[in-house]
């Protein structure tokens, strides 16, 4: 399990701050964040690793409050949204 799971919802800007000062100036983040009621504490981690890409998959249920700590530290590239998640490119400021 991923140290990124110690994170309660209440944490939420305590995980974005720790994601942007482990990011390179200029860094590359693609974020999906669920569309839920701001509080509700689901979360899930999962790896996936081959011989070219490791990807490591944290999901937390954040809503809007996730969007806006999003905003807050990261210049957002690209916001698109369906009924149920945000899908959010950003860079480092």
């Amino acid at each position: 399990m991923s140290q990124l799971s110690t994170y309660p919802v209440a944490d939420t800007p305590k995980f974005i701050d720790e994601l942007s000062r482990v990011l390179k100036p200029k860094g590359i983040t693609l974020l999906t964040l669920e569309k839920c009621s701001d509080g509700v504490d689901k979360e899930f981690y999962y790896r996936y690793e081959d011989k070219y890409l490791t990807v490591r998959h944290f999901h937390r249920c954040w809503g809007t409050r996730g969007l806006d700590e999003v905003r807050k530290r990261f210049n957002i590239v690209e916001l698109d949204e369906d009924d149920n998640y945000y899908y959010v490119l950003a860079t480092k400021y």
